[in-house]
């Protein structure tokens, strides 16, 4: 949905991921602390879709890192998170491609690898 085009961590262990394809994965478990903390960075259209149901537990598209560098307030409504302390950093996403279907798949902390069935790989760049 391209909602979040800023991936936010408190430290800088993700910059081996610049100029690489990740993966965007969607938590087995829905972050009501994280949705409450971005609810003023939505605007009325999202947060009207949010009223669906969201896929969890799985693989939801591509994203190239373009960029990984510290964060400051005006990246806040990308990362939809307060980022005007500057104790954030980010990797900044680009030429995001969502799959048509998402693939069900575990995930985990930190950096993961996946394989996917190329049949699955299929995308929809909307």
């Amino acid at each position: 949905n391209e909602w979040k085009k800023i991936e936010t961590r408190t430290h800088s262990g993700f910059k081996s991921l610049l100029g690489k394809r990740i993966g965007i994965h969607a938590g087995k478990k829905f972050d009501f602390d994280a949705f409450k903390a971005a609810w003023n960075l939505l605007d009325a259209e999202k947060l009207e879709s949010t009223r669906v149901d969201l896929p969890s537990g799985c693989l939801l598209g591509t994203a190239l890192v373009a960029d990984h560098r510290k964060l400051g307030a005006l990246d806040s409504k990308l990362a939809l998170i307060n980022c005007s302390d500057g104790s954030r950093w980010g990797l900044v996403l680009e030429e995001i491609d969502r799959f048509a279907e998402p693939i069900r798949i575990s995930g985990s902390q930190g950096i993961w690898y996946a394989r996917a069935k190329k049949t699955e790989a299929t995308h929809d760049s909307r």
